[in-house]
């Protein structure tokens, strides 16, 4: 697979709904504590862990951020002195999203450290099926539609060790039309920009015919759209765990990306938009992936996610509001540089004839 963000973050982080999440530090603190006794770096994480409690959400948040860090750190620096199987570099993740994609570029077998990537990956949200000249792209609510737009993400991956991916990503979107289908033509920051750190094959074990492994990343997003602006957000984290089966001829892969992404907000209700602003959000996107070449696959991605906002609230009990989706696609590679990925998106409470036409387009520049 080549690229895998079905409808980012444009589902769940212009909603008004979110949570709270109660972290059971001391309990945390404990268990990791014993864990890492003997790594490196070890008393590092326990100083982080053991800072005062009551030093509000900002530590709480820089004290989580720099724990998933350390730990991911420490176990890519140990798997750098050893050979590794199965599938290297970046995981292809469907459901970026929320489901946000990712794009898959296999790295060679090595224990060496590999130079920067540079890469501009956008995806096109496009009209529905039934009514492809209407300059606008159903919504996320039954009979809502949005204006047709370009999300794009700028992103430079760091490789420090094998299988540890530290990339920074600037996101911006371009409109074509609003809500009503009239021309827009203008530039906007509709998502927040983040930081991922992933690390790859944290096991890739043979299991019968198949090989059995887990990825997972950690993302730090910044306050930078006028979303998270306007609500005085201070910003988000996100983890996320992708266990994934691939058979020993490379054929067929499922992937399983689960995550949770927290808000640290200031509000309760949003001081221009007068609702309640998201706290915590759930996600999870199993997908099957056949591959008919090393130019061609297709798959198939269910996404289901739920969300509880700053006053409690999850988004269950709007029966307008569409919670599953499902997203049939093909990956192709079109030169060395370029993947391009068209693909359905189709809300399951809503008319099939909503089903939308959409397009990620990949270009590697170095």
């Amino acid at each position: 697979m080549f690229c895998f963000q079905a409808r980012p973050y444009k589902r769940i982080e212009k909603e008004n709904s979110g949570g709270v999440e109660n972290h059971r530090v001391n309990e945390t603190s404990l268990i990791v504590g014993a864990t890492l006794k003997r790594a490196r770096g070890a008393s590092l994480v326990r100083r982080l862990l053991s800072l005062p409690p009551d030093g509000g959400a900002l530590v709480s948040y820089a004290r989580w951020t720099a724990f998933f860090c350390s730990l991911f750190f420490y176990q890519s620096v140990s798997a750098a002195t050893q050979t590794s199987s199965g599938v290297e570099g970046v995981e292809p993740q469907k459901g970026v999203t929320t489901g946000q994609l990712e794009s898959v570029v296999k790295k060679p077998s090595s224990t060496k450290r590999f130079g920067p990537s540079m890469a501009l990956t956008s995806f096109f949200y496009g009209p529905a099926v039934d009514d492809v000249g209407a300059g606008t792209t159903p919504g996320i609510y039954e009979g809502s539609v949005d204006g047709l737009s370009l999300q794009n993400q700028v992103s430079l991956t760091f490789n420090p060790a094998q299988d540890l991916w530290i990339t920074p990503v600037f996101d911006f979107v371009y409109r074509f039309t609003d809500s009503d289908g009239f021309n827009a033509n203008e530039f906007a920051l509709d998502y927040d920009s983040f930081i991922r750190i992933a690390r790859t094959n944290i096991f890739n074990e043979r299991v019968a015919f198949s090989n059995v492994g887990l990825n997972a990343d950690v993302r730090v997003f910044f306050p930078t759209s006028e979303f998270s602006r306007d609500n005085r957000t201070i910003g988000s984290a996100r983890f996320s765990l992708v266990p994934f089966i691939r058979t020993r001829d490379q054929k067929w892969s499922f992937n399983f990306l689960n995550y949770v992404k927290y808000w640290l907000q200031t509000e309760e209700i949003s001081p221009v938009y007068e609702t309640a602003i998201p706290q915590v959000m759930f996600y999870t996107g199993p997908s099957i992936t056949y591959q008919f070449s090393q130019r061609v696959s297709a798959w198939l991605l269910f996404e289901a996610t739920m969300a509880v906002n700053s006053l409690g609230e999850d988004n269950r009990s709007d029966p307008e509001r569409s919670l599953v989706d499902i997203e049939p696609g093909f990956d192709l590679q079109i030169t060395k540089n370029l993947y391009v990925s068209p693909y359905l998106n189709w809300y399951l409470s809503q008319p099939i004839t909503t089903t939308s036409l959409n397009v990620i387009a990949k270009v590697v520049l170095f």
